[in-house]
């Protein structure tokens, strides 16, 4: 087993990923760059491959950025997908999941891709959140890392801020 997670971020419009250090949360490698998913998206429809190919396109693409950035060994490391990767326009649509969630991330859905041809490592592509009013996607995973132990007001800057109460160690 290993002591290290790939960590993507894959919006709209951008992809981050992270090398971590599961045991320190220390960023050991990082790429971030302009192939969102709406990009992949485009280049998956000019294709014209059949649905059933799709998880396959966008893990392809995946693959040539692990080839491209990483020189470091990082064969059996899981990757850990979340953001737009998960909707109408990403490898696969997952549904939301209900807000509130717990911090342990236990009621997230997640789909697991095994390592196949395509791409040489696991992933686990996460779902969004949703309230009757609201959703997020990606932001959910930046509190699932935070410490919390009291109640609290997190907010998440960016293109679309948003913030999450966390009452009882549930967002």
């Amino acid at each position: 087993m290993t002591n290290r997670i790939l960590s993507c971020d894959w919006g709209t419009s951008a992809f981050r990923l992270r090398l971590v250090n599961a045991e320190n949360a220390l960023v050991l490698n990082e790429v971030k760059g302009q192939q969102g998913i709406a990009a992949v998206y485009n280049k998956w429809i000019e294709s014209n491959q059949p649905e059933s190919k799709r998880v396959a396109f966008y893990s392809n693409i995946f693959q040539s950025v692990l080839d491209g950035y990483f020189k470091e060994d990082i064969k059996d490391v899981p990757i850990i997908i979340s953001g737009m990767a998960s909707s109408t326009i990403g490898m696969k649509e997952l549904p939301y999941a209900k807000l509130p969630f717990e911090l342990s991330g236990d009621n997230l859905n997640i789909e697991k891709f095994e390592a196949d041809n395509f791409c040489k490592n696991d992933i686990l592509l996460i779902s969004g959140l949703q309230t009757n009013v609201d959703v997020i996607r990606g932001e959910e995973t930046l509190l699932l890392g935070c410490d919390i132990n009291d109640d609290a007001l997190v907010i998440f800057p960016g293109t679309h801020s948003k913030h999450v109460i966390v009452k009882d160690k549930e967002g």
